[in-house]
């Protein structure tokens, strides 16, 4: 008998960019999960956002919007996703819980 355990792969945008002086970061890079695992991501700020947008995006295809976070302490819950806009307005996080194959993709923060 051969068990099959379906693995997801998401990716993370591992960003490092510097534009005026700001740096964002996102860890980890990518991850490897099973069906029904659960899953975060981070986004941190060198300063102060005043928004933070998250994307999907599948192989081969154009990034997807997933939600945008307008202030400090905001929390959105969308189906099985959780997005926090931390306290600070440094720092963002997307929760995925019991994660399905169709959540294969890169996923990453924007400003």
């Amino acid at each position: 008998m051969v068990l099959i355990i379906p693995v997801l792969i998401l990716w993370m945008q591992h960003i490092r960019s510097q534009v005026d002086g700001q740096q964002i970061n996102q860890i980890p890079k990518f991850s490897l999960l099973q069906e029904g695992e659960n899953f975060t991501t981070y986004c941190n700020s060198s300063s102060t956002l005043y928004s933070f947008q998250w994307y999907k995006q599948r192989p081969g295809g154009s990034p997807v919007f997933l939600m945008l976070l307008t202030k400090p302490g905001e929390v959105k819950k969308p189906n099985r996703l959780t997005a926090r806009f931390g306290d600070t307005g440094k720092d963002s996080s997307l929760h995925i819980t019991a994660a399905q194959s169709a959540d294969a993709g890169t996923y990453f923060c924007a400003e």
